[in-house]
């Protein structure tokens, strides 16, 4: 099943856009432009999308329409704010995984961390201090 992109039409979950850069990019300093476009984004993985080449007139001329239209400032503020909304929920699910829930921590380490107070806290009538 393939997704559907704006920029790349259909793409297969295969890895279709693992594309390396094209030889002539270099001579046409595309290279630089697609660097600092996507150094400037903050985003370094989508030059993939760069580097695939359209072969389907109907997505090429699909690609001009879309930048027609976000030369309108109203659609291109909603776009803006898209993408901003989409790049800080991605920060906040790359957060969320790096997070560790006390439960998610190694075998056994969080319960001993549990279970026995802490030095500092005033032991509780019965209790003995652990020698």
């Amino acid at each position: 099943m393939g997704i559907r992109s704006i920029l790349a039409g259909t793409v297969e979950r295969s890895g279709e856009l693992g594309v390396a850069e094209p030889e002539y990019f270099r001579d046409l300093n595309l290279d630089q432009v697609v660097r600092a476009v996507t150094e400037a984004a903050g985003l370094p993985e989508v030059a993939a999308y760069f580097h695939r080449p359209l072969h389907d007139a109907d997505l090429v001329v699909f690609r001009q329409e879309v930048f027609r239209d976000l030369e309108d400032p109203v659609v291109r503020r909603v776009a803006e704010r898209f993408t901003a909304s989409m790049a800080r929920t991605r920060a906040r699910l790359e957060a969320l995984a790096r997070r560790k829930h006390p439960l998610r921590c190694t075998a056994g380490s969080w319960r001993s961390r549990s279970t026995t107070p802490r030095r500092s806290a005033p032991w509780p009538k019965g209790w003995t201090r652990p020698a």
